[in-house]
């Protein structure tokens, strides 16, 4: 187990454990592909778990259990207040820790388990939203539903859908902390949420040595098209989604596991820019995938033909024109950028499954691939990331650079920006400006192409 240390005294439910009676007590909250997707508002809020008020301090940690006696099938613990012991608006910090057996799962069904079995079964209830991974998570339930709804009754549905619709689990343990501060509030949870961290920390090490060009094939996932019609993720073992909950092993083992759901296998083809990371085959699955809209993508650039956002990115890069350089910000930081708006807004830009040359959603993890920004010049074209991100992601920026990269503590305003990569000596100033000046690019509009000439250049 994760967890070490003792922990407050919580209260337990048992689920029923038979299929048939699995959703027994549950029949009064709304379930299914209706409620996929909710976006619930602050002022319809009952309690939120998470998120940016709490500062991202959570977890939704996910364990394949190798002995079978070690876990209590139906088993769900609470630790701290249920949704109706609260006053409306209240928010905490939150960690939800899944323990699962089955004699045939092994620990590469991680990934498949969380994203495809739990955070869709949260997706699914009525009035509620999840959304992010792993230590962002970020959980609202409505006052529409907040009389009728329990911790329990969410577990429960999640708990009966897992074993009801993937054979291979036998056995489902649950345990939920609420961090109010009668059980210790944000500390009990910070506490965890590392250790969590550590983890999957390991688990990500298992996966970095391998490359693009070590796989004959890439995968494509379209599950956000329920609120992005013309989005699909290509993810590669150096790409990996915005929402950072797969990985291509991930994506790999999802495809086995439901050959005819929502991740499909893609061919690599023929690379037409290794910059860039353009492939023939990929192209064409993207513009299948995408209602025919999106005719070409980049595999690693930002700014020229950058795959589509959905809403579910961790982060986003984007291009600074006055700069002539990229920035980073992750959705945990709340101030303005050097573009003058801060994360919310720039969210709302590129949203929705449009191809907006300059922007593109990124997770934590694929922030720590090799193949980062590739095509846009990589580390050595970044020049801010907020502080809080470039701490988090401090391995995967060189050494050399990482001084030299501005935070909101360094510089906001271009001109501050300016002068600080000037008197830090950032290689963007000899390798990308001219004379000692930037020199802005013009980007083409939403879904608009750019001339072949610029895309040649970068073969």
């Amino acid at each position: 187990m994760i967890i070490n240390k003792p922990l407050p005294k919580g209260r337990v439910w048992q689920f029923p454990t038979e299929l048939e009676d699995a959703f027994d007590g549950v029949e009064d909250i709304g379930y299914g592909p209706r409620w996929m997707g909710a976006k619930i508002r602050n002022a319809d809020s009952h309690i939120e778990l998470g998120g940016p008020k709490n500062g991202y301090k959570s977890y939704l940690f996910t364990e394949v259990v190798e002995n079978e006696n070690d876990i209590v099938d139906g088993k769900f613990e609470l630790i701290g207040p249920d949704i109706q012991e609260v006053p409306p608006g209240s928010s905490f910090p939150v960690g939800i820790y899944y323990r699962i057996w089955g004699p045939l799962l092994t620990d590469e069904y991680v990934e498949y388990l969380e994203r495809e079995k739990i955070q869709i079964g949260w997706d699914h209830i009525e009035h509620l939203m999840l959304i992010n991974a792993r230590n962002t998570i970020w959980i609202r339930v409505g006052k529409g539903v907040a009389d009728r709804l329990s911790f329990a009754k969410v577990n429960q549905i999640v708990y009966a859908c897992m074993k009801t619709t993937f054979p291979l689990i036998k056995k489902v343990e649950i345990q939920m902390i609420v961090g109010a501060p009668e059980v210790g509030g944000q500390k009990l949870v910070e506490g965890i949420q590392k250790e969590c961290e550590r983890e999957w920390d390991i688990v990500d090490a298992k996966y970095l040595g391998i490359d693009d060009e070590d796989v004959d094939n890439f995968y494509g996932c379209v599950i956000c098209q329920t609120f992005a019609p013309n989005h699909m993720c290509v993810i590669t073992p150096n790409r990996l989604p915005y929402c950072g909950i797969l990985s291509y092993n991930g994506a790999k083992i999802t495809m086995q596991a439901d050959p005819h759901g929502y991740v499909c296998k893609i061919p690599k083809g023929n690379c037409l820019n290794e910059k860039l990371g353009i492939y023939d085959e990929v192209n064409r699955a993207v513009y299948n995938k995408s209602n025919q809209t999106v005719k070409k993508v980049s595999l690693y650039s930002s700014i020229k033909y950058p795959q589509t956002n959905c809403g579910c990115f961790e982060c986003a890069s984007f291009y600074i024109p006055d700069l002539d350089a990229m920035g980073v910000v992750s959705r945990g930081y709340f101030g303005d950028t050097p573009l003058g708006i801060p994360f919310a807004k720039m969210a709302a830009i590129m949203s929705g499954g449009s191809q907006n040359n300059g922007f593109m959603g990124t997770s934590v993890r694929a922030i720590r691939m090799k193949r980062f920004l590739q095509g846009d010049g990589g580390w050595n074209r970044v020049v801010w990331v907020d502080k809080e991100l470039k701490v988090q992601v401090a391995d995967a920026i060189p050494e050399e650079l990482y001084d030299k990269i501005a935070t909101e503590e360094d510089a906001l305003d271009i001109d501050q920006v300016k002068q600080f990569l000037v008197e830090k000596k950032h290689p963007i100033t000899e390798k990308y400006w001219k004379m000692g000046e930037p020199v802005m690019m013009t980007l083409p509009g939403p879904g608009e192409d750019w001339p072949d000439a610029d895309i040649a250049e970068e073969a």
